[in-house]
């Protein structure tokens, strides 16, 4: 008689429990973090390889970094809670990971189309034909890393004192860095070379310096002038701001512009 009321009261319990609770599965969103394999992955949900492909055909071929995946994870719901069968289901994804792997494989603008408009100031050697000068360029930066570039412009040159003016086509060509000094300003330290190729000379006064600005214009006309020029830009979060730079003679053609070379003050952008 005993034995059969225990047996009565195991049965009905087990009725309650089966009452009460019941299992279901679910499915959770992962996004496939570093070192993870399908394997890893099932072991992890408590699931199986083939179940994930059967939900997720794309990854029968391969899975990647930052792949979202359906996983399917059972749940065991009773009257009062809802438990997952393994505790570590109620992590469904690894944002400190996926915020690394976002780091490494960010994004940035390789290209940009930098301009320059500079006010050009007269050396001060004693036997220089100029007194002030403008260029104005446009061209190319290539961004090979984050913070640093290399770039090319074609612009124009025009230097003039009194009766004496001079045109130059020029080629300036620079490896530089743009680095955040804070969040709407960067500095952009470079150098590089500066080609100046003289199409026109001209002096129509009569003076003292008459001669010399005749042989001025014979020697320098068709020639090409390098310098080396060193510099700093300071631009907005827009790309836009000020430069100063300096320009050193290299060869005899440069040295007629400068023999001590000349500095530079211009407005710049690079968007």
């Amino acid at each position: 008689m005993k034995l059969n009321l225990k047996r009565c009261l195991m049965a009905l319990v087990f009725v309650l429990v089966s009452t009460l609770s019941f299992a279901q599965t679910r499915v959770v969103n992962h996004i496939v973090a570093e070192g993870e394999t399908l394997e890893s992955i099932a072991q992890r949900y408590n699931t199986s390889v083939e179940t994930i492909i059967a939900i997720n055909p794309d990854a029968a071929q391969a899975i990647y970094v930052g792949m979202e995946m359906k996983i399917p994870v059972t749940i065991v719901e009773n009257k009062n809670e809802t438990v997952a069968a393994q505790p570590e289901v109620a992590v469904v994804s690894e944002p400190v990971a996926n915020n690394v792997n976002s780091v490494s494989t960010e994004e940035f603008k390789r290209w940009t189309m930098p301009g320059q408009y500079g006010l050009l100031a007269s050396p001060k050697s004693g036997d220089n034909p100029w007194k002030y000068g403008f260029d104005i360029s446009l061209g190319a930066n290539y961004y090979f890393i984050k913070q640093a570039y290399v770039g090319a412009r074609l612009g124009y040159t025009l230097l003039a004192w009194k009766d004496w003016m001079a045109h130059f086509i020029g080629i300036p060509i620079e490896v530089g860095g743009k680095f955040k000094m804070n969040e709407k300003h960067s500095v952009m330290p470079y150098l590089g070379f500066d080609f100046q190729i003289c199409v026109k000379e001209k002096y129509d006064g009569d003076s003292k310096y008459k001669e010399m600005m005749k042989e001025v214009a014979k020697e320098a006309q068709g020639n090409i002038g390098v310098g080396f020029r060193i510099g700093v830009r300071f631009v907005g979060k827009k790309g836009n701001g000020l430069g100063i730079a300096y320009v050193l003679p290299l060869n005899d053609n440069q040295k007629g512009l400068g023999k001590n070379g000349y500095p530079e003050i211009s407005f710049v952008s690079d968007f």
